[in-house]
């Protein structure tokens, strides 16, 4: 069962029998950063997807088979690159 409760239109409040979520309107997204700060501060690993210009450390999924350059080695050298997966030979400076 879903509660829906809201106080003068925000933070909005989802819940049921075993999960919640707070919903809060603003102007602006905030920085993937600050949402990770203050909201997952307490978690070992944090998988954020569409952030390309984030500052965290990031880990590049990349496919040689489909003939297209790494995203964060290709015109634009991504300094927080720490490592790539990829499902063939790769070659790179991370490992």
């Amino acid at each position: 069962m879903a509660t829906l409760l809201v106080s003068q239109g925000t933070p909005m409040l989802l819940a049921g029998d075993d999960k919640l979520a707070v919903v809060r309107r603003h102007e602006r997204c905030p920085a993937v950063e600050t949402l990770v700060a203050d909201y997952l501060g307490g978690l070992d690993l944090v998988l954020v997807e569409g952030w390309k210009h984030a500052t965290l450390p990031r880990i590049e999924l990349h496919r040689p088979a489909l003939g297209q350059p790494l995203l964060c080695r290709g015109d634009a050298h991504d300094p927080h690159l720490v490592a790539v997966a990829a499902d063939g030979p790769v070659t790179v400076d991370v490992p």
